[in-house]
């Protein structure tokens, strides 16, 4: 008996127009649909088809073009290390023989890079962000627009820290803005930040730093759930500030809201079990922690020194998805998240 003829296959238009109505709530569904076929990863990064789902007013698309190799200037960096990633943009501190660092802003979907002017803070360079500075924009296609860099900076004893803007318009640094705070405020190195509105938020330790994009000014949030020094803040899905850290064998997550009183608190709204999915282990020096979070997609990354694994904030879903548990790979288990994500 002859085989059974498989279906035919469905024509690009189709393949589109289904595509264009996939529930704009859940952009993982877009990433998984771009592993269908390699015609289905040309749609999907498609100009015209990024158009038509900006129309579509769908705000949350995943880029799914293949990320290319690190571009290599005429002088080849001896290093490079990434900073920050957003809006098409990876933001990287690179170092050369006899000339230092030095920030760069590398697009990878045109290889496109951009070399920063120098900006004289020493070794002290803690961590930095980088956005698009179009007022509107959706981010979808916004290659080659306007940018802008933060960076943050502690003072040797950690009690002073600077800001400093980049505008890639005038091509030059602000005046630096300072905060004396008077107490230890160390940022953690090389941290990812967060975005909500004008604020860019910064890891601390057991604070937050905020540096207001608008005003061009820094302020410490030291109001925290505990004085856990394990904790990574993210953007949650209704736009708030999100807090994650591990207690024991649970994943607690917080969310900053405004009592009636109207001042922001940190609000407790989930606790997810880890004892029958991660191994931990306090006494084996196995104590597991956060380590980072991909934003639209909802997944937040634990290590445990054994391992590294992925937790799916919506449905509580564990997978393991490196052996080795180094917070060096955090870039990369991100990037991968956001192309092989499971609800």
């Amino acid at each position: 008996m002859a085989p059974p003829c498989p279906p035919p296959e469905l024509m690009e238009d189709l393949v589109a127009e289904i595509l264009l109505r996939l529930p704009p709530e859940q952009s993982a569904c877009l990433v998984r649909a771009s592993l269908v076929s390699k015609p289905w990863r040309r749609l999907l990064s498609d100009r015209e088809f990024l158009r038509r789902y900006r129309a579509s007013q769908f705000p949350r698309f995943v880029p799914t073009t293949s990320i290319p190799p690190l571009p290599q200037p005429a002088a080849d960096w001896t290093r490079a290390w990434a900073l920050d990633s957003r809006h098409g943009r990876v933001l990287l501190l690179t170092w050369r023989r006899r000339l230092g660092e030095n920030l760069v802003v590398w697009e990878p979907a045109t290889s496109n890079w951009k070399e920063l002017p120098k900006i004289d803070v020493g070794p002290n360079l803690s961590a930095g962000a980088v956005l698009c500075a179009v007022d509107g924009c959706h981010h979808l296609d916004c290659h080659g627009n306007p940018f802008r860099v933060v960076v943050v900076v502690s003072g040797p004893t950690g009690t002073v820290i600077w800001a400093y803007l980049y505008s890639s318009v005038t091509n030059a640094w602000s005046k630096p803005a300072s905060l004396h705070s008077g107490m230890d405020c160390y940022i953690k190195y090389m941290e990812r930040s967060t975005i909500i509105g004008d604020e860019i938020y910064f890891d601390m330790y057991n604070k937050i730093l905020k540096y207001d994009l608008g005003k061009h000014c820094l302020s410490v949030m030291v109001d925290m759930p505990d004085d856990s020094w394990g904790n990574v803040h993210m953007l949650l899905e209704d736009g708030s500030l999100g807090l994650a850290g591990i207690r024991g064998s649970r994943l607690h997550l917080w969310s900053r809201k405004a009592n009636p009183e109207g001042i922001d608190r940190w609000v407790q709204y989930r606790v997810i079990k880890l004892s029958k999915t991660i191994p931990i282990n306090e006494n084996l020096g196995q104590a597991a922690r956060v380590i980072g979070f991909a934003e639209g997609v909802n997944i937040i990354f634990v290590t445990n020194g054994v391992g590294t694994f992925q937790v799916q904030i919506n449905s509580g879903q564990v997978r393991k998805v490196d052996d080795h548990g180094s917070h060096a790979s955090e870039d990369l288990l991100i990037s991968n998240a956001l192309h092989n994500s499971t609800t």
